[in-house]
């Protein structure tokens, strides 16, 4: 009897065991996922017109990870990642979830196409620009 009840602690202490390295491959598949994803976002410059396009992709793409509900606010990404203990049931545990809070840096682009100014001297007579000549080519003058 004694040799029974050891084999049946240690087939459940294994299933907790394997329970736990399941839901820590997991974790590292949706925290991969979400580094990936947020990554692709951060420090990118977007025209007004393109923001609110990217974040809405951005909620998107982060709504396909499973386990994962995030929110973004002011431009910060809050994200609760859960099953972190895989056997969190079968042991009470009930707090099973991660905070991460990101700043996405997300920056409105300038203005790319700037006015030439008139007194440059790169701009011909028709205001097309010209090019600068770099002093190797001889002057059609001289």
């Amino acid at each position: 009897m004694h040799h029974l009840i050891t084999a049946v602690a240690s087939l459940m202490i294994l299933g907790l065991m394997l329970s736990q390295f399941v839901a820590n491959e997991n974790l590292f598949v949706e925290t991969l996922a979400l580094e990936r994803t947020i990554n692709s976002y951060i420090g990118e410059e977007y025209s007004e017109d393109e923001m609110e396009q990217k974040i809405q992709e951005l909620k998107e793409r982060l709504e396909k990870i499973p386990n994962l509900k995030a929110e973004i606010k002011d431009d910060k990404l809050t994200v609760k990642l859960g099953g972190i203990i895989g056997p969190s049931n079968a042991l009470g545990i009930r707090d099973n979830e991660i905070l991460i809070e990101k700043d996405l840096e997300l920056r409105v682009r300038e203005d790319e196409h700037e006015e030439l100014d008139d007194n440059s001297g790169t701009a011909g007579a028709d205001g097309d620009p010209q090019p600068i000549s770099d002093g190797d080519e001889p002057d059609s003058a001289g």
